[in-house]
């Protein structure tokens, strides 16, 4: 559903305190079954009955799981979406899962204990690993090689790389930090202590690459730190996971990264597999320098006592 694409922006400046909150514009998918139940035929009215009483179990268990809790077929659902506008089940399911995902945590952990009550926890196993299967195949099928390349070419290049990452996603910069930095010594940074994300990119200026990580329910703070980094006209590339997203509003290069997740927290695999074809296109661009890098890094841990063997 979501995958990377690059956008070219207006380049105008934005004001810090003027940060464009793009809202993504989403269906209302039991209104859609309601209007329709009316015309339906017998077997899709059944269907649409059951998804208008479940939002929470169709947006968190399979199209099959769901069809047959319906008493109808897969493909049964599926003409059921095409019917009221979609193009397919897992578009329909998409919107019951934004729904969910609106209500905030404890409604979604109390959502799935009652969709895993009648099977116990082990259910959540292999929805989980089917939604992050289908997460990956969906970034890797469109992922632009070029767009990573340009994007590590300009980390390269760069005096500094600020990777910017709160909240749930500090810990991601963290990686991009560590293990780039391995790479690229001295070109990344990330925050640190209590300082905020604007205090970071104070003196972010054009030889500077902002690279920033935020996925829905955006973090302000990484929000109003890009949007000063742009408007000191500093390349921004963002890792979000929609089109919509606040960053993809101000970024010249934007990786889109599916977050679907049978769970109350969104997926992470997909943004992962982004976040290590950047690392990898880093280190390629360096050529021989980052395995003679690597190489040094390695035996001075070695040396140190850092490793066990």
């Amino acid at each position: 559903m979501y995958f990377i694409f690059q956008l070219l922006r207006d380049r105008n400046t934005v004001e810090s305190d003027s940060i464009p909150m793009v809202t993504e514009q989403m269906n209302d998918p039991m209104a859609h079954l309601a209007q329709a139940l009316p015309d339906l035929p017998t077997k899709l009215a059944q269907a649409a009955r059951f998804m208008i009483d479940n939002p929470n179990q169709v947006a968190l268990d399979s199209m099959r799981s769901v069809s047959v809790a319906c008493g109808v077929t897969s493909p049964t659902m599926v003409r059921l979406a095409r019917k009221i506008g979609y193009d397919s089940y897992d578009e329909l399911r998409a919107d019951f899962q934004k729904q969910l995902l609106e209500q905030g945590f404890g409604p979604r952990v109390a959502a799935l204990r009652a969709s895993l009550a009648d099977e116990g926890g082990g259910k959540a196993g292999p929805q989980i690993a089917e939604v992050a299967v289908r997460n990956l195949k969906q970034a890797q099928s469109h992922l632009d090689p070029a767009a990573v390349v340009l994007c590590a070419e300009a980390i390269i290049r760069a005096e500094r790389t600020f990777v910017i990452g709160t909240g749930s996603m500090y810990w991601m910069a963290g990686l991009l930090k560590s293990v780039a930095g391995i790479a690229v010594p001295g070109t990344i940074l990330t925050l640190s202590g209590d300082q905020t994300a604007s205090e970071l990119v104070a003196d972010v200026g054009p030889g500077d690459v902002v690279l920033a990580l935020s996925f829905a329910p955006y973090s302000r703070q990484t929000i109003e730190a890009v949007a000063f980094a742009k408007a000191r006209n500093a390349p921004v590339f963002a890792v979000t996971d929609r089109r919509s997203s606040p960053l993809a509003a101000l970024a010249s290069t934007v990786f889109l990264a599916p977050t679907d997740s049978p769970h109350y927290y969104p997926s992470l695999v997909a943004a992962f597999y982004i976040v290590e074809n950047l690392l990898t296109a880093i280190a390629s661009s360096r050529g021989t320098a980052t395995k003679d890098r690597l190489k040094a890094v390695d035996d001075a841990r070695r040396l140190s006592g850092a490793y066990i063997f």
